[in-house]
């Protein structure tokens, strides 16, 4: 749900930073590409429908593009010299993934979470201690401690990110990162 709002509220001002980073206006554009699935259902509607009505009033061509090859293909962009074969971490809100890049468009996941992904865990930490969203921008000692070590387990653990959860809240170095927990108290009825 927050995900989904996050990206309504910034899809289009997204586009709109990216096109003036690369100094281009849409009508420079040969096709408007989307990942489709899969995904948190309500984020992945609000990116299709946004690009199906770009693609559309601009006269371009769309493109579907599987949520996870696009996540490995990213890679391309920001390190050209990345060529097949490769191990790629995967992750993302909803999705961890260890994947054997064996070519271009030839993959195997030779691991993944079996519950909460990386990002799930990272932003139910964070609302515990009373941090904001997402967590994982704020929380730098989260990126570096056993928490972020521990999270990619593969399929045959019977550890996932629920359990890592619970590890991380027991921490004492992540409680030391975040302010005090506010006690919650009932009200007397």
């Amino acid at each position: 749900e927050i995900a989904s709002r996050r990206h309504a509220e910034y899809i289009s001002a997204t586009v709109q930073q990216a096109l003036q980073d690369a100094n281009m206006a849409i009508a420079d554009v040969d096709a408007v590409a989307v990942t489709f699935a899969p995904g948190l259902i309500g984020a992945v509607l609000v990116g299709v429908n946004f690009a199906k009505g770009l693609a559309y009033g601009a006269g371009k061509p769309l493109v579907p593009v599987h949520h996870l090859r696009g996540h490995i293909a990213a890679n391309y962009l920001t390190h050209p010299q990345l060529e097949p074969p490769f191990l790629c971490l995967v992750a993302s809100g909803g999705h961890s993934h260890i994947v054997q890049v064996e070519d271009w468009c030839k993959y195997h996941v030779l691991g993944r979470t079996v519950d909460d992904a990386a990002g799930e865990a990272f932003d139910k930490v964070a609302r515990t201690l009373g941090l904001p969203y997402p967590a994982s921008a704020p929380c730098p000692r989260f990126r570096q401690g056993k928490f972020l070590q521990s999270v990619y387990l593969l399929k045959a653990s019977p550890l996932g990110g629920k359990a890592l959860v619970a590890a991380a809240l027991t921490e004492s170095d992540i409680h030391a990162a975040a302010s005090p927990i506010p006690s919650v108290q009932k009200e007397k009825s």
